[in-house]
């Protein structure tokens, strides 16, 4: 069906064009009434001008975004299903599944939208292939009575009056089913307008409502509701690997510092230090126990071990 939208404008012209010819057909005597009803038909089919096959392809493209949102589902689903979940139970798995079926929920939303858009406009494509081909019918058989009134003057004057009388009546008769044609097409279209711009809106808070949610489940602001991650410590490991402080600094206990330390403000350790490094400290440094430093060491102020 996809195939035969494309001719759909083609049938629109061809038919505007039969209405034209329809009513530039010469007859005697004269039947300026047909010929006006002629030209109205070609208006009330041009009115109806369209490309079905612009509008199935722009129904496609609304069925690929829900194939793509599925298709987005699947691989977070499998990226999530992959990892053993009690290696990351305390490390928020809660709150990420928790975040992840909101995520799915506005996704779903969202591709239930994008899905009756295209419906919407699969049938406004269908009904502007539909409307072409009656257009062209109708045409088709407008020039026909035009071409019998005027193959009808050679009968003399009585055939040339009863084929005007015919063909007239039916040349009115088609105009009332365009025009019909013309307002059930018109209400259709205004229907389906109407669904697309609320569907267009309707995405944007979607979008909208999926990135800030995401956004807050990324870097929540409420501090209470953080997940409680728990803390690993790896043995072997040294304490640190070079420290910079800013300001007063007290330790109570051991301290091991592996790598230079620089300490600006008062230094006070109550416990043995001991520094592989270079130390250096910007204000008085107090030392209750033992000091080893294995590196040069700068104190600027007073320093007491």
């Amino acid at each position: 069906m996809a195939f035969a939208y494309h001719a759909g404008t083609s049938i629109y012209t061809s038919a505007i064009g039969m209405c034209t010819a329809a009513a530039v057909m010469p007859s005697m005597p004269p039947n300026p009434f047909f010929r006006s009803i002629a030209i109205s038909s070609g208006l009330l089919i041009f009115l109806q001008l369209s490309s079905p096959s612009d509008i199935d392809g722009t129904k496609q493209v609304w069925k690929d975004l829900c194939k793509e949102l599925d298709d987005a589902h699947i691989d977070l689903n499998s990226l999530t299903s992959g990892v053993d979940p009690e290696k990351w139970q305390n490390m928020g798995k809660e709150e990420f599944d928790a975040a992840c079926k909101k995520f799915y929920d506005e996704m779903g939303k969202t591709r239930d939208c994008c899905n009756n858009i295209g419906d919407c406009l699969g049938g406004a494509a269908m009904m502007s292939f539909a409307a072409a081909v009656v257009s062209a019918v109708l045409g088709g058989i407008l020039l026909k009575m035009a071409i019998a009134k005027t193959a009808a003057t050679a009968t003399g004057p009585v055939g040339a009056l009863t084929a005007t009388t015919i063909t007239t009546a039916g040349a009115t008769t088609i105009r009332q089913k365009l025009r019909a044609m013309v307002a059930q097409s018109g209400k259709y279209l205004m229907t389906v307008a109407t669904i697309v711009g609320i569907g267009y809106a309707l995405l944007q808070m979607l979008t909208s409502s999926t990135q800030q949610g995401l956004s807050q489940a990324a870097t929540p602001t409420d501090m209470n509701s953080t997940p409680m991650f728990e803390q690993v410590f790896i043995e072997g490991l040294p304490q640190s690997f070079g420290q910079s402080t800013s300001g007063d600094r007290t330790t109570t206990g051991d301290r091991t510092t592996t790598g230079d330390e620089t300490t600006t403000g008062d230094q006070t350790t109550t416990g043995d230090q001991t520094t592989t490094g270079d130390q250096t400290t910007t204000g008085d440094q107090t030392t209750t126990g033992d000091q080893t430093t294995t590196g040069d060491e700068t104190t600027t102020g007073d320093q007491k071990t």
